[in-house]
């Protein structure tokens, strides 16, 4: 292994936006596939003491500087993923013009902008400046047209892969680190069945939207049970849910306490139930976090609001936040979550796929370009949702089951996978439901432990 314990990125390049490629730096720095003892900073000149490596315009330069996403603050050109080989590695750079598969790297000369390709995931630059046209009803850019998703790779830590393969380059040492894993529940919705209303609307939907006498059947055996008291209503599995044994360092549950659509107020924060789900969260050492309501992204006071109400009952700050239906409005919500003095937040994830929306899965600061600095809170990208992977299998054509096995698989180094599993969709009446109660209780512990 190279004994070298600094990196010495060296750059003369310097513009209104040098903080960009600071923040960069500072993330590779801080990446946790870094060897330990070993510092990435940022250097004028070269040092008598390291590996320098030359970053700017000049053909000399060990990494060349593209010089868009560090100097423009919007998306005005077409991009492209390219492919670049490493070995048996595809590494993907974002650059302006289209390019043939090549070498990542040739004697320690890089064929592609590394730190801005880094960037413009880490930032989400895409959706901060896309067209207004194209944001979805999440309030950000259209999941269909993410870059990574229409190259099909969002299942692939983009990121995490460049900033491995750059260190095995440079140190000549393989990075192989087991991939981490953490586990989550929001809680959309605590019953199905009752009250007895709620039964008949469950009924109404199996017959007119998914137009399954089967899931009709089940439903009404499963409901007589209930009401006889043999079985609890199907979304009130908390107790097995919340038990699971997984040797995990982090685990939180996000709670509802409100909101002014017809997609909050499913249940109120004061029912009986939340006493008996908070008790069991304590028992089984899970943290709780804020699952504001549909409207916070762009309302500040009743994003506030909800968290003081919720810190009201659990009589302690909270420092944990994810956006319902994961919404979110690149001008306003980063600044709530500042401002209202959360520590993490977790909503950079997809609704429709599974993957890596940012490109890494580990925890970092993202990046303010108002201010162009780093925000005070960090991103705990959500890579893996079991309704997104009910979504992505109808897609693959494949099973739920076999389209989660397939993705933590796939993911088993080099990156951090953030777990999170809905009550809801634990429904025993439900094919998709019996699949991901096999998953989570009987697969899940032997893929991540």
């Amino acid at each position: 292994m190279n004994t070298a314990q600094t990196i010495n990125i060296i750059t003369q390049e310097s513009n209104s936006l040098f903080s960009r490629l600071e923040y960069t730096i500072d993330f590779i720095d801080n990446h946790p596939l870094k060897p330990l003892g070993l510092q990435v900073k940022l250097c004028n000149a070269p040092l008598a003491t390291g590996i320098n490596l030359y970053y700017g315009k000049e053909k000399e330069s060990n990494i060349p500087a593209q010089n868009y996403f560090f100097s423009k603050n919007v998306l005005e050109k077409h991009i492209y993923l390219n492919p670049y080989k490493l070995k048996d590695k595809v590494l993907y750079a974002v650059e302006l013009e289209k390019q043939e598969k090549q070498e990542f790297v040739s004697e320690m000369k890089f064929s592609f902008d590394v730190f801005e390709t880094i960037f413009f995931h880490i930032s989400r630059f895409e959706e901060v400046f896309t067209n207004e046209n194209l944001i979805g009803q999440a309030g950000w850019l259209e999941e269909s047209n993410h870059i990574l998703v229409k190259s099909l790779i969002q299942e692939t830590p983009v990121v995490d892969e460049i900033i491995g393969s750059f260190f095995e380059y440079i140190l000549k040492v393989p990075i192989v680190l087991n991939s981490s894993y953490s586990l989550s529940h929001d809680v959309d919705i605590l019953t199905r069945f009752s009250p007895p209303h709620k039964f008949l609307r469950s009924l109404l939907a199996s017959l007119l939207v998914r137009k399954d006498l089967n899931e009709v059947k089940k439903s009404i055996g499963y409901y007589h049970k209930m009401i006889t008291h043999d079985l609890p209503d199907p979304y009130n599995n908390f107790n097995s849910l919340l038990s699971q044994k997984f040797t995990l360092q982090k685990k939180t549950l996000y709670l509802m306490v409100g909101g002014n659509s017809k997609y909050d107020n499913k249940y109120k924060i004061t029912d009986s139930l939340i006493n008996e789900i908070l008790k069991l969260a304590e028992e089984n050492s899970y943290s709780v976090g804020l699952h504001p309501s549909y409207n916070t992204m762009s309302n500040r006071r009743r994003h506030q609001d909800e968290k003081k109400t919720l810190e009201k009952i659990l009589g302690k700050n909270i420092t944990q936040n994810r956006q319902h239906w994961l919404r979110w409005n690149w001008e306003v919500t980063p600044y709530v979550i500042q401002e209202s003095g959360f520590t993490f937040d977790s909503s950079m994830g997809y609704n429709k796929y599974l993957g890596f929306r940012c490109g890494t899965g580990y925890s970092y600061h993202m990046y303010d370009f108002r201010n162009e600095i780093k925000f005070a809170w960090k991103e705990i990208p959500l890579s893996f949702m079991e309704s997104s992977a009910i979504h992505s299998a109808k897609k693959k054509k494949t099973s739920v089951s076999e389209n989660m096995v397939a993705f933590f698989e796939a993911n088993t180094y080099n990156t951090h996978i953030e777990m999170n599993f809905h009550n809801s969709n634990f429904d025993p009446t439900l094919q998709t439901g019996l699949e991901i109660q096999d998953f989570y209780f009987n697969q899940l512990k032997s893929l991540i432990e």
